[in-house]
């Protein structure tokens, strides 16, 4: 099930809200660089100090401005203090759209022209996939809340593309001084496992055996993007509206290099167990570990997980199920 029906974006603009009366209030805030602000997904900015029940209200809390882009943002935007933009400390925020557009903004000024902006690519129309959408209107291009490094200076993404006739999902690693492309970026996603599923699921390799292989096309890249303590990269996909062939997968990769370093495949032998999560990103523990929720999907404890939580350990040697958790009356098909 994907209720993102209850996410539509309406305005193509971004808001930015902060007290009327106190022009230097974003200079006190804390930095945004995941989604829901930490590791935790709390969404809770426990320093906060300036925003007060005396003084958000009517006459002296509301918008200043706002800044125009280019398409649907299902992102969260992120912010980051003092990045050196142009010789300049800034407060910076950044936002994504479906356009496959990255935009940096000087979160202090009311001038709606960016710091920055990358064209990531093509983006294509969700009609590619299904001809009357219940969830998303227009392009589909980068879609999940991306997250920053503050030590490497550098911003990971998706973005999705089609090329000719090819579709393709890539993993972006931004400067966010500049926008452009760090070393070694983007790096095409690939992945392929051995499956118990037979076309149109999967293939048949050289040897005949069948292998359950990435669709870029299909697999919905929509949980925000993570950075764990192993400085691993983890992303998540599902299905779009439960359209077969998807499969869940997580996979993870060098911060530093984009080289891939893991994948695991919710359900390898038969479609479903997406890793949807409403957009939220996996919550991380201090060891490097992830946890994900899977959805609708075959589960037999061995190899399927389908309607489950996951304990996934990532490290640069790899991605491995730690231990899992499924409702006890959950059914085996």
């Amino acid at each position: 099930m994907n209720p993102e029906a209850s996410r539509h974006v309406v305005s193509w603009s971004v808001t930015i809200a902060i007290l009327s009366v106190l022009p230097t209030a974003l200079s006190a805030q804390v930095d945004v660089l995941t989604n829901r602000y930490d590791g935790a997904r709390t969404g809770a900015n426990l320093n906060e100090t300036t925003l007060t029940p005396a003084n958000v209200n009517v006459s002296q809390f509301g918008k200043l401005y706002s800044y125009p882009v280019d398409g649907a943002v299902y992102a969260q935007p992120l912010y980051a203090r003092d990045v050196m933009v142009g010789g300049v400390a800034r407060n910076v925020l950044y936002i994504v759209t479906m356009n496959n557009k990255v935009y940096a903004f000087d979160a202090d000024s009311a001038s709606p022209a960016p710091l920055w902006v990358n064209n990531i690519g093509n983006a294509f129309p969700v009609t590619d996939i299904v001809a009357t959408s219940k969830n998303i209107y227009g392009n589909i291009g980068i879609e999940s809340t991306p997250v920053i490094d503050p030590l490497k200076k550098r911003m990971y993404l998706v973005a999705r593309t089609k090329e000719g006739t090819n579709y393709f999902q890539r993993l972006h690693a931004l400067d966010i001084t500049t926008g452009v492309e760090c070393p070694g970026s983007p790096v095409v996603i690939t992945a392929s496992v051995p499956s118990l599923a037979t076309a149109p699921d999967s293939t048949l390799d050289s040897k005949g055996n069948w292998v359950l292989r990435f669709d870029p096309k299909m697999e919905h890249q929509r949980a925000a993007l993570a950075l764990t303590s192993n400085d691993v990269v983890l992303i998540a996909w599902a299905g779009h509206e439960d359209l077969p062939p998807y499969h869940g997968w997580i996979m993870g990769y060098d911060a530093a290099t984009l080289a891939r370093v893991g994948v695991f495949a919710v359900t390898p032998d038969v479609y479903g167990g997406g890793v949807w999560q409403g957009g939220r990103a996996p919550t991380l523990d201090a060891d490097g570990n992830a946890y994900f929720a899977t959805g609708n999907g075959k589960f037999d404890g061995t190899r399927n997980y389908g309607d489950s939580l996951l304990r996934v350990a990532g490290s640069a040697s790899g991605l491995s199920l730690h231990s899992h958790f499924t409702p006890d009356r959950k059914s085996v098909v």
